[in-house]
């Protein structure tokens, strides 16, 4: 389960098993464990699940992603292809 980004007490993070999937990010809050948010991050943007996340936290997150897509797709490809990631901080 690499962290590939992190926001504001966010993790965003991918399954390795997923990979076979279209391509999306989990979101954890990093202060709450439990079940995680899931985002489609293609063809476009979408929740798919809200896991512990509030409204909140969903329309900040969907902001932040849209914002940094090119880096949250090239650290999934990245993985993708090395099957290692250093986390970035997202702003």
């Amino acid at each position: 389960m690499p962290k590939i980004a992190e926001y504001r007490g966010f993790q965003f993070f991918i399954f390795s098993s997923d990979l076979n999937e279209r391509i999306h990010v989990h979101v954890l809050k990093s202060q709450e464990y439990g079940r995680v948010g899931k985002f489609w991050i293609e063809p476009e943007i979408e929740l798919f699940e809200t896991g512990n996340l509030t409204k909140k936290d969903i329309a900040l997150l969907q902001k932040i992603l849209k914002k940094n897509l090119e880096k949250v797709k090239t650290q999934i490809n990245t993985f993708r292809r090395t099957g290692k990631v250093k986390m970035i901080t997202l702003r």
